[in-house]
């Protein structure tokens, strides 16, 4: 009778035989979950800062079609011309900002990118500061068109501070135009917006005594063209960015 002891012989693995888990690290994870679970962490980060963009649209459409201002008819001091504003049809730049931030949101749905995490929250520090800044955006909305001045120009300085800072790690991250650009022109766009609610205000809470004088208001409203024209070349030249 042959002799059927294996003993010394190496294991065989047979078809019964558990397959191999894949490439793990510590706690026993799995690569292919690792991957999942940093799938869904982006996905559920997409969504909120998706749903935070669309907010902020929706409140400045409302606000620029009039439906959420508010005059008060017993204050004239609240149809005073402020003395730095743009006419109203240049608020149509909010249009070519905001479609070059949902290229932007796009390109960075699309890629997946596994940025460090905050802690242990499901965000990247881009999507935390982008989120932030849309949602401190309808705040200030909402504060400016109900002449809430003190509000309006908190807000909208914390707003531009984010929005540079997404420009600046943006830059250092993405190179091409299409990663830079929108915050280069949504902020650019909201230190005018910045100045514009401080000079309402100003002129809100000065006027109690008077009209402003015409004169006054033409020289500060060229010095801050100037100052603004200073600044753009300081950003062309230094950083080229037009």
């Amino acid at each position: 009778m042959a002799d059927n002891d294996t003993h010394g012989a190496p294991s065989r693995r047979t078809d019964a035989d558990p397959p191999q888990p894949h490439e793990t690290r510590r706690g026993g994870r799995t690569k292919d979950a690792r991957d999942k679970d940093g799938g869904r962490e982006h996905d559920v980060e997409m969504i909120v800062a998706w749903a935070s963009f669309a907010a902020l649209i929706v409140v400045m459409a409302l606000a620029q079609a009039g439906v959420l201002v508010h005059v008060d008819m017993n204050d004239a001091r609240q149809r005073v011309h402020s003395w730095f504003s743009a006419p109203r049809y240049v608020q149509l730049i909010w249009i070519p900002v905001y479609l070059l931030l949902a290229v932007w949101l796009v390109r960075v749905g699309n890629g997946r990118r596994r940025a460090k995490r905050l802690g242990r929250m499901r965000f990247t520090l881009l999507g935390a500061l982008f989120t932030g800044a849309c949602l401190v955006g309808v705040g200030w909305v909402f504060a400016w068109t109900f002449k809430s001045y003190p509000a309006s120009v908190t807000l909208i300085a914390v707003q531009t501070a984010l929005v540079w800072a997404l420009w600046f790690l943006s830059r250092r991250d993405d190179t091409s135009i299409w990663g830079w650009a929108p915050f280069s022109l949504w902020g650019s766009w909201l230190i005018v917006e910045t100045l514009v609610d401080v000079a309402r205000a100003v002129t809100y809470y000065v006027s109690k005594d008077g009209a402003m004088s015409g004169t006054g208001q033409s020289v500060a409203t060229i010095a801050l063209a100037l100052a603004l024209l200073a600044v753009a070349c300081l950003a062309r030249f230094r950083f080229d960015d037009w």
